[in-house]
């Protein structure tokens, strides 16, 4: 509650004077000018051509640098993880292919010691190429 007895929730108050003249607005406040566009800025004159043709950049396909065709919808959610899946599988299946490779040149009987050489090879294997002329 207030010095006049009002509570100040609703003013619906039985105490509050209604006949009380309204509180003055304040005055408006001057109206701003517009602010004046910026001067436009002078024209870059377009890169002079290459010498030779065929040193100069190929046209953009795409007006905005994309790969993708420019007709069509983008790639659905679904596609495109199973696209990432399918790569991450390519992926994984080169690094296996690659350490198989690693492996198969390897000699067999691999040790620290540099004596142990492994000696035989395919073409100095005792049924090496005679296997292949008896087909």
């Amino acid at each position: 509650m207030d010095s006049n007895g009002n509570t100040g929730t609703n003013g619906n108050d039985k105490k509050s004077n209604p006949s009380a003249p309204a509180p003055p607005l304040p005055p408006d406040p001057a109206p701003t000018p517009a602010p004046t566009p910026p001067p436009d800025p002078a024209p870059t004159p377009a890169p002079a051509p290459p010498l030779d043709p065929e040193l100069a950049p190929a046209p953009d396909p795409t007006p905005n640098g994309s790969t993708r065709a420019p007709k069509g919808k983008p790639f659905s959610r679904r596609i495109r993880r199973r696209r990432v899946a399918t790569a991450h599988l390519l992926h994984r299946n080169w690094q296996a292919n690659l350490l198989f490779q690693e492996l198969q040149d390897r000699p067999r009987n691999d040790t620290s010691d540099a004596s142990t050489v492994n000696t035989q090879d395919a073409n100095t294997c005792s049924r090496g190429m005679d296997m292949h002329h008896n087909l």
